[in-house]
């Protein structure tokens, strides 16, 4: 866990599955970024309460709690955290309206782009002092899998 990155920003990562749970560590490590990585919701909230984090990567489905819930746990802290999650399916229950929905399978560099451009936007706000409103991000994307929809 070291604190020095080319980007200045430390994403938490919250994934059961370790090998996919080492696989976006090394992704995102390999991009700069600063990486903790936990495996359960609970964990997560006990270690947002102790460390500042950029962004948080969730799984939805996690073990006793959900990638919801814990997302339900860091709107209720105070500053707004962009939010994203990661399943397979987009339209499960209780997904939060502000979190970015990252379908599975993973379209790795779309999820790089968007973390950059979470995380840029989020640099900018702070160093011209904006605060977002509760919940907001500063962007909403469509996935690749909304993107690639025909219409009816």
């Amino acid at each position: 866990m070291g604190d020095s990155s080319r980007h200045g920003e430390r994403i938490l990562v919250v994934e059961d599955n370790a090998d996919f749970r080492l696989l976006l560590e090394l992704t995102l490590r390999d991009e700069g970024y600063a990486v903790d990585t936990l495996s359960s919701a609970e964990e997560a909230v006990h270690l947002l309460r102790t460390r500042e984090y950029g962004l948080v990567l969730s799984d939805y489905s996690l073990p006793v709690h959900s990638g919801a819930w814990l997302r339900s746990q860091t709107s209720a802290r105070g500053p707004n955290i962009p939010f994203f999650i990661i399943t397979g399916d987009p339209d499960a229950p209780g997904i939060p309206e502000d979190a970015v929905v990252i379908p599975k399978p993973v379209d790795f560099e779309w999820l790089l782009r968007e973390v950059r451009r979470t995380l840029t936007h989020r640099s900018i706000d702070r160093s011209i002092g904006v605060r977002m409103r509760p919940g907001a991000l500063p962007h909403q994307s469509a996935s690749p899998a909304a993107n690639s929809q025909t219409p009816s």
